[in-house]
């Protein structure tokens, strides 16, 4: 298999951070899709072994080419956070395809992983194109717009949701997404859109939109900051855009991940 020397990485903390929604695990190994693309991974120690898709793209979706030590430095701010960056060393924030990533974050509200896994699979059967690996049938994510009918997404057990994804998929393009990447607005138009508050808009933005500043408030967060910051739900939001202003996502995903496993 194909090797990638990493620094600063760890998969299994990465994938198990409530990101990404279509993978799989068999003891060391984890099968991943996105879009149509389908690959398996697996880490030992520094090095990343990985088939069935090309260096470039791994490293690209992974972050694997920015430095994560500054990243740290600049988040490591006091002994709360330091816990969990020392417990979760090595998550990082994936490059995500953002109509997947929208799509799964709108199926996410008020609901769990398992779920969330379920509902992608099916919109992916009902709706994507099918591909074959290791002698197996998969399905690629739809494209957008392909989402188009409600009595095929509401049977993926989307159950309130799948009004908003029925209309979502009617609304958005290539281009919307194109834009928000370079759009200081970006969390005011999402949040136009059906079913999209600002914890699935901050979500959408910080691991598919490049926005590292996004920090998505959930009730874990809520929680946490509440405890052991002492901040009120009010105060939460200007909190986290003064005190970790530029990498809020990356502060947000290790206290979450922190809190959450606690």
């Amino acid at each position: 298999m194909p090797t990638i020397i990493t620094k600063n990485f760890n998969l299994k903390y990465t994938l198990d951070s409530g990101q990404l929604f279509r993978f799989q695990k068999n003891k060391s190994t984890y099968l991943l899709q996105t879009k149509d693309k389908i690959f398996e991974i697996k880490q030992r120690k520094n090095k990343l072994y990985f088939q069935n898709e090309k260096r470039k793209f791994i490293k690209n979706f992974f972050r694997l080419d920015e430095d994560h030590e500054k990243i740290i430095n600049k988040i490591n701010k006091d002994p709360i956070i330091n816990k969990a960056i020392v417990k979760y060393k090595g998550i990082k924030i994936m490059r995500q395809d953002p109509w997947e990533c929208m799509i799964g974050f709108l199926c996410s509200s008020a609901s769990n992983i398992p779920k969330i896994k379920k509902n992608m699979h099916l919109l992916s059967k009902y709706f994507g194109k099918p591909t074959e690996y290791n002698k197996k049938t998969y399905y690629a994510f739809p494209e957008i717009n392909k989402i188009n009918n409600l009595t095929k997404i509401k049977a993926a057990a989307t159950g309130y949701r799948a009004n908003y994804i029925y209309q979502v998929n009617r609304i958005v393009t290539k281009h919307f997404f194109t834009k928000l990447k370079k759009q200081k607005k970006a969390k005011q138009e999402l949040t136009k859109l059906p079913g999209i508050g600002e914890k699935i808009a901050d979500c959408i933005l910080l691991f598919s939109l490049n926005h590292l500043d996004a920090f998505p408030i959930d009730t874990w967060i809520r929680k946490g900051l509440e405890q052991y910051y002492g901040l009120k739900p009010k105060q939460m939001r200007d909190f986290a855009q003064s005190y970790f202003p530029q990498y809020g996502g990356y502060a947000q995903q290790y206290l979450y991940h922190y809190w959450r496993n606690k």
